[in-house]
C-alpha cells in the first residue's frame, strides 16, 4: 500500500500480496499500522467483506479472484488506512475494463468512513464516470 501526503493510493503499481489470501491482505494494514492483533484484524476484514457480499472470497488467494474482487479488496485496504483520502489511479489498468466501474464505486461508498475519494484518469474515460460522486482528476 502506497501513500502520498494524506492519501492512500490504489493503482496497478500497488497490487495485493499474491501469497496472502484476501482476508490477510486487508488485515495486514490494521496489524502493521494500528498494532491490531491478527485475530482481531482478520475478524474485522471478514466483517467488511461481508458488508459487500464478499465473505466467500476471504480465504481465496489473489489469483483465484476476479479483477473486480481484487479491486474491491484494494479499496477496503485503502479505506482502512489512516490517510484522509483515497486516490484511485487509472482504475482501468487494475480492472482491465471500466465496464462495471459505477457498480464498484457504489460498493466503495458502502465502506466510506469519511474519506474523500479521487479518481485519476484520462479525459478519454470521462463517460464511464458520469453521475459518479467521486472527484475526477485529469
Amino acid at each position: 500500500m502506497q501513500t502520498h501526503k494524506e492519501s492512500a493510493i490504489i493503482s496497478a503499481e500497488t497490487p495485493l500480496i499474491a501469497n496472502l489470501d484476501m482476508c490477510e491482505n486487508i488485515a495486514l494494514i490494521k496489524e502493521v499500522h494500528d498494532n491490531m492483533s491478527t485475530v482481531d484484524a482478520e475478524s474485522l476484514a471478514v466483517e467488511i467483506l461481508s458488508v459487500l457480499g464478499l465473505k466467500k472470497i476471504s480465504r481465496k488467494r489473489v489469483a483465484s479472484c476476479t479483477k473486480e474482487e481484487q479491486f474491491l479488496v484494494m479499496c477496503i485496504r485503502a479505506m482502512m488506512t489512516q490517510e484522509k483520502s483515497v486516490m484511485i489511479k487509472l482504475p482501468g489498468e487494475i480492472l482491465g475494463s471500466l465496464l462495471h466501474i459505477q457498480k464498484l464505486i457504489q460498493s466503495m461508498k458502502k465502506l466510506n468512513n469519511g474519506k474523500e475519494i479521487f479518481i485519476l484518469d484520462s479525459l478519454n474515460h470521462k463517460k464511464h464516470y458520469e453521475g459518479c460522486e467521486c472527484n475526477i482528476e485529469k
